[in-house]
Order: structure tokens, then sequence, then C-alpha cells
């Protein structure tokens, strides 16, 4: 059960980053999509410079 939990919280994780990706992309600032997300400012450009790099 342990693991199916993990896996369905990566999957969401995954989900979550490729809609900040996303929301990036279309010009949202990191503020406005932390503001809306509840993921920090901090985290957001994580996922933007995992991405990028």
């Amino acid at each position: 059960m342990l693991d199916w939990l993990r896996a369905q919280e990566r999957l969401l994780a995954g989900l979550r980053d490729e809609a900040i990706l996303a929301l990036v992309a279309a010009g949202m600032s990191y503020e406005a999509i932390a503001r809306e997300s509840g993921v920090t400012r901090g985290r957001i450009g994580q996922i933007v410079q995992g991405h990028r790099g």
C-alpha cells in the first residue's frame, strides 16, 4: 500500500510540475503561480530550472 501511495504522489507531483511549466510558458509570474498553487516561488524556480537543465 505504501508503494502505491508513493507512486501516486510521484504521479501527482509530475502533473503539478507540468501545469506549473505551462503557466510559466504562458507568462504567469512565479508569484501568481505560488499564490494560486500553494507552492513556493523557490520550488517553482527549481521546477523551471530542472526542466531547462
